[in-house]
This record gives structure tokens, sequence and C-alpha cells, in this order.
């Protein structure tokens, strides 16, 4: 009897974990409609409910009654604001030059984190993570989809620079790479989550004054 209900659970787990795990996709603030406003290049500002899209440097625009939809690509908006149906809080994403090794600077979309005293820019990563814990099944439900950030801040140039790793902040900020990775250690700090790596940047803020960032926005 006890085995029979035991393969009864485990069937259930089975059929069950891998629509769990394919639903993960919608607990993502991308896949949602925000109400907000577009700022486009030409100064001219679109009100609606607003989708984003980071992976394709594109924008959509729900507006009156038709809810008619229009979709924007970077070099046409100057930056958009959202106010995230998911997380409650409001957010702003600038479009802006990114510089490369073969110098070809194409526009992307930047969220700014204003955190006290600095300005970083980011953009939000959803990665794959193994799925270590409870039972270790095949396809699915041996992964986990995870919201991370790569950062960067704006250079003197107003371009856009990545800071996200311990050599790029070492050679911004006058510390030792020991100290730094110490600090990193001690405190369990993950440098692909927002909140860890402004702690991170608050607590060196000493040495950060290159990460102010509105002043290079215009703001």
């Amino acid at each position: 009897m006890k085995t029979n209900i035991c393969k009864l659970l485990l069937l259930i787990l089975i059929v069950c974990l891998p629509q769990f795990v394919s639903s993960q996709k919608y607990l993502f603030s991308k896949n949602y409609w925000h109400q907000g406003e577009i700022t486009l290049r030409n100064g001219q500002v679109l009100k609606g409910l607003i989708k984003y899209h980071l992976d394709y440097n594109l924008v959509e625009l729900k507006t009156g009654e038709e809810q008619l939809t229009k979709t924007f690509g970077s070099v046409q908006v100057a930056n958009f604001s959202i106010f995230d149906t998911l997380t409650k809080v409001g957010r702003t994403f600038y479009a802006l030059q990114s510089k490369t090794l073969s110098g070809y600077s194409p526009y992307l979309f930047f969220e700014l984190i204003d955190s006290g005293d600095f300005e970083i820019l980011t953009r939000e990563d959803i990665v794959k993570k193994p799925h270590n814990k409870g039972l270790d099944l095949k396809g699915t439900g041996k992964y986990d989809l995870v919201l991370e950030d790569d950062f960067y801040f704006l250079d003197t140039d107003s371009k856009v620079r990545s800071c996200g790793k311990v050599q790029e902040l070492v050679s911004l900020m006058d510390i030792p790479a020991t100290d730094l990775k110490k600090y990193i250690k001690t405190n369990k700090i993950d440098l692909r989550q927002r909140t860890d790596f402004m702690t991170l940047i608050n607590h060196f803020g000493i040495y950060a004054k290159k990460f102010a960032a509105k002043q290079s926005l215009g703001q």
C-alpha cells in the first residue's frame, strides 16, 4: 500500500515539476506590462503600458482604449520609466552607447540604479543555474532560472564601461585587490546581484567617485 502511494506521489512530482520550472519564466519583470512613459530622442513623451525586451533592445507601448501596440528600438528612445508591476518600485532605463573592442557603439538599454551618492548602470540577465535541491530529475527539473545583473558606469566621455568584475573594480578604485577580494569573501558578496554589488560600492565609497552618473545623463 505504502509503495503504491509513494509511486503515485513520485508520478505527480514528475508531471508537475517541469510545469513549475517552465512557469518560472513568468516570474520576471520583463514578462509583465508596466505603467510608464517613453521619451523619444525627438523629445516626444508617450505614456501607457510598457513591456521591455533588453535582449533585443526594444520596448513596447500600449495606448488608448483600443490598446494599440507600438514598438520602439533603442536608437529611437532616449529613456523610459516604469512602475514595476511585479516589484512595485519605480525603474528608469536609458539608451546609451557602449564601447566595444571594434569601436562600434550601438545603443543599448541600461537601467540606472540610484543608491545614495552613487549611481550604477545595469543590464539584467536571466540565466540557468543547476538545480541542487530536492530530487535530481532529468530534463527541465535540473535547473532554475535566476535573475542576475551585469554592472556598468559612465566614464568621463559619457561612454558605458563594464565594472562588474574584481579587476575592473580594482582599476577604478584605489584599493588593493587583496582587500577587495577579502571583503567579497568575508561578506559573501555576489557580484551578479545588485543588492550585494551596491553594498560593496557603498562600503568602498570614498574611492568610487567615478561612479556618479546623473550629471552625464542630464539629470
